[in-house]
């Protein structure tokens, strides 16, 4: 069934008194990364679908991750053969649904004098990692080594000291917020209830369906959902979701913390995403995205609660000593960093005494009759991850209701896109109206939906305006991510829809005035709650940003 209700505040309740009404055969818990992603691979198969998000979509670790599309080359260390050729695989597949989002990218891995990782040990693990990738992707994408003089041609910023040359390679690069949005919406379109800033309060089981009670944030009512199954997937949260079922529920987590910097791209001039070894042995990147660079990442054990994470400053410092030890001549500070994120890991309990050497494999749990939870694992494999889930919950279905399976389809997710690319008429129509760079952003990001955007220009001129200059971000974006994305609150705007706060010198603080007046007004916001909004953003900066004044 292909749905016709605008993804919006303005069908808010429409949508969550239809998933009300009727039991469905599916409950999604989670609208990260997973959750998103079992959703609609329920949909496409002909499950009825609902899936609730107690924030935003991708409001944690979905947003926070390295933003990478890759093997893992770094498991192979820990003998992780299959999650390796699985992510491999997976890559490939992504590569060709969404390639507005996941754009291959080239990595150079130098070698270095007294480095844990020498010629050799990388050569075996690269040419194993082209082996498990065997049909994960082309041939031309195979690594090659390089001398130092040909190395420091490719990356002339380089430190020479000690280099003895290096090793290209190639991963891809992702927009997780916008992945992660793109999986929700096609839920959306295949039929499915999907809301945002829903909380799930009380979970009842009953011997043939599972009654979840609920609240929208939004507009403060509560309501009940009733469910044939129940899929538990909130991330590092999922332990709290499973205490909802009972109490006496022991963790299954051992949450990480995984912290970035950002920098604009003069302070850290490559062309190359960077693979940088650490003083312990442990791996770093550093990755060129949009005219910037993202080095991260950091692995500990994470000691604060999931709704917030930050960077504390001696990770900063930490990762300021590993950039500056593989670039020449930057001797960068905290001065220097443009912005910062942090998200937390949902990896899972094991024995390992160090959490980088945790495993990234997934788990599924039956924690009682028709619920089950899904977490580990990591955000390039979260389709594979989320056909296995859906797999189980049809095999249920199969035991209790035999007729009702063959009816359902197979899985689709591996072979239908997610957006279809504007046709020519669009894309002349938005470079009448507007600059290249302007142009080249909105087709890439909105794909189809881009004749939206020349609509909402032709309708009122005031929305080409650029929201910052030199950025090619649009005001008529802000329109229709509240119309057509459900972006809720100035976070959701900002952060994961358009990346002001990563982009932006000021992290987008000064278009908060109008921003707040255009969503205030489609939103319904009074006064307090427009200053309420503008609070909470610059908190939430300056929260992210606090190791500054360390």
């Amino acid at each position: 069934m292909t749905i016709t209700l605008p993804f919006s505040y303005r069908s808010r309740e429409q949508r969550r008194t239809r998933c009300s009404k009727e039991p469905v055969d599916l409950l999604v818990i989670g609208g990260g990364i997973t959750g998103t992603g079992i959703a609609r691979d329920a949909a496409m198969r002909g499950l009825s679908t609902a899936l609730l998000e107690r924030e935003d979509f991708a409001h944690g670790t979905s947003s926070r991750s390295s933003k990478l599309i890759h093997g893992g080359l770094r498991y192979l260390e820990h003998f992780e053969f299959a999650l390796v050729r699985e992510a491999r695989i997976e890559r490939k597949i992504l590569l060709k649904l969404a390639p507005h989002l996941v754009k291959p990218l080239p990595f150079i891995f130098p070698v270095r004098a007294g480095d844990k990782h020498g010629r050799i040990a990388l050569k075996i693990g690269l040419t194993l990692y082209d082996f498990l990738g065997r049909k994960g992707g082309p041939t031309h994408d195979r690594h090659h080594y390089h001398g130092k003089k040909k190395l420091l041609s490719l990356e002339p910023r380089l430190n020479p000291a000690g280099l003895k040359g290096g090793f290209l390679y190639f991963d891809a690069f992702v927009d997780d917020a916008r992945l992660t949005l793109e999986n929700a919406r096609s839920a959306h379109r295949q039929g499915a209830t999907v809301l945002n800033y829903v909380e799930a309060t009380k979970i009842e089981q009953h011997p043939n369906q599972v009654i979840v009670h609920c609240r929208d944030r939004v507009q403060d009512q509560s309501f009940m959902i009733q469910a044939r199954q129940l899929v538990l997937a909130g991330g590092p949260w999922t332990d709290q979701l499973r205490q909802l079922v009972s109490s006496s529920k022991k963790p299954i987590l051992r949450p990480s913390i995984g912290s970035h910097l950002v920098f604009p791209k003069q302070a850290i001039p490559h062309h190359h995403a960077i693979v940088m070894t650490t003083p312990d042995g442990r791996i770093t990147f550093a990755i060129p995205w949009r005219g910037y660079s993202i080095v991260g990442t950091t692995d500990l054990d994470a000691k604060q609660a999931p709704d917030s994470p930050a960077i504390r400053v001696e990770e900063a410092d930490y990762l300021l000593a590993v950039v500056n030890r593989q670039f020449t001549k930057l001797a960068l500070t905290r001065a220097d960093i443009q912005a910062t994120y942090a998200g937390i890991r949902p990896l899972i309990a094991g024995h390992s005494s160090a959490v980088g050497s945790t495993s990234r494999e997934f788990v599924i749990s039956e924690e009682a009759a028709k619920i089950w939870s899904i977490a580990g694992g990591k955000y390039t494999t979260y389709r594979a991850m989320a056909e296995t889930m859906v797999d189980r919950v049809i095999d249920q279905i199969r035991r209790e209701e035999p007729t009702r399976v063959e009816k359902l389809a197979e899985c689709q997710t591996a072979h239908v896109s997610f957006r279809k690319t504007p046709g020519t008429q669009t894309t002349e129509a938005l470079r009448v109206l507007l600059p290249s760079d302007v142009v080249e952003h909105l087709c890439e990001a909105y794909q189809d939906d881009s004749d939206l955007i020349t609509h909402l220009i032709t309708t009122d001129s005031s929305l080409a305006e650029r929201m910052m200059p030199g950025l090619p971000f649009i005001y008529a974006e802000v329109v229709y991510c509240v119309e057509q994305e459900s972006a809720m609150q100035i976070s959701d705007l900002l952060r994961r829809r358009i990346p002001l706060y990563f982009r932006a010198v000021d992290q987008g603080v000064s278009v908060l005035p109008r921003v707040s007046d255009m969503m205030g007004e489609r939103l319904g916001w009074s006064e307090a709650t427009r200053r309420e909004q503008i609070a909470a953003y610059q908190h939430e900066v300056a929260a992210q940003l606090a190791f500054r004044s360390s």
